[in-house]
């Protein structure tokens, strides 16, 4: 850690007013000047990592995960996050009941840009994940690698985790938190660029490269998602 501009409180003529520099064993010093601390740390992500997680991004606390909800086929729901590690490897959901069949090849989850990413524009994927209708056949948290992967991300940015699910007659569920209202869901977050929880286009059977953020609708189901 250094100090600068370090000032005694007994006056430059006992210790003397300089730079004081503090050994720290991390390889990583932060600079103090004038109460201003670079680099400046992250702000709170408003949802709760645990250090110990080596989670990327998760849409919410997945303590939060309360009920399971099916989607509706076709549709594209996009799940706003934010990265607090650099590194992007998998998607991850939670499959609760599996009774329904799924449409083959056109179950997916990606990741796209929404705002702050270094070198991606907002709607811009960063990756995407093979076809999940086998691997969301089994309830639980159902992790994929994504095609190419790992992708670097941009710490503090945000991102949305795209999700589609098709079927005929029934699907499967997807964890979730709330399913009330998209303006509850949406506080404080009401643009198309940086909506918390909404849908996109609809009756698809693959996932927009890039995301038109312009058709991003409110929704009140908060469906649960990773990135590590």
């Amino acid at each position: 850690m250094l100090l600068l501009g370090n000032t005694s409180p007994q006056g430059s003529g006992v210790n003397g007013n300089s730079d004081t520099q503090v050994t720290n064993p991390s390889p990583t010093q932060l600079a103090i000047s004038r109460g201003a601390i670079t680099p400046a740390p992250a702000a709170s992500t408003g949802f709760a990592i645990s250090e110990f997680s080596a989670v990327t991004a998760w849409t919410f606390d997945p303590s939060l995960v309360g009920a399971a909800l099916t989607p509706t086929a076709g549709t594209v729901y996009a799940m706003r996050m934010r990265a607090v590690l650099p590194t992007a490897t998998n998607l991850a959901c939670y499959i609760g009941a599996t009774a329904g069949t799924l449409t083959t090849a056109q179950n997916f989850l990606s990741l796209v840009a929404c705002s702050g990413d270094a070198t991606r524009a907002a709607g811009v994927q960063v990756g995407i994940t093979a076809d999940q209708t086998a691997n969301w056949g089994t309830a639980g948290v159902r992790s994929a690698a994504m095609t190419g992967g790992p992708f670097t991300v941009t710490v503090g940015a945000y991102y949305w985790l795209l999700m589609l699910m098709n079927y005929s007659v029934t699907g499967t569920t997807w964890g979730r938190n709330q399913n009330l209202f998209g303006a509850l869901a949406n506080f404080g977050m009401s643009a198309t660029t940086n909506m918390r929880c909404a849908t996109n286009v609809t009756a698809v059977s693959a996932l927009p490269s890039p995301l038109v953020v312009a058709s991003n609708v409110a929704t009140g189901t908060e469906f649960w998602g990773a990135v590590t």
